[in-house]
């Protein structure tokens, strides 16, 4: 039995959402999103380090896949042996 107040309570399909939960729902509104903007302010050099770690870690975690496709497209299939070493040296440098 999930706890009243929570949705779902972590336990089966979330419970839809009741006319006066709607009604009495937070408006997002201007003063309220530059009321949080002012709060992170002092941590915006922190914050821009996360939003660069986020972004070099999705390049990262991509790399291996577009060099294992050009491993095989330009190395394999292609008949390049000496794109196929370079590939697989740089291929173990990411891992």
């Amino acid at each position: 039995m999930p706890t009243p107040g929570l949705r779902g309570g972590g336990r089966g399909p979330a419970q839809p959402i009741t006319e006066e939960e709607k009604k009495n729902a937070p408006k997002l509104t201007w003063s309220l999103v530059k009321r949080a903007l002012g709060y992170l302010l002092p941590y915006w050099p922190r914050l821009v380090f996360v939003v660069v770690c986020i972004f070099v870690s999705s390049w990262l975690s991509l790399m291996p896949s577009l060099l294992l496709g050009r491993i095989v497209d330009e190395g394999l299939i292609g008949g390049r042996l000496d794109m196929l070493v370079k590939l697989i040296a740089v291929s173990f440098g990411c891992w």
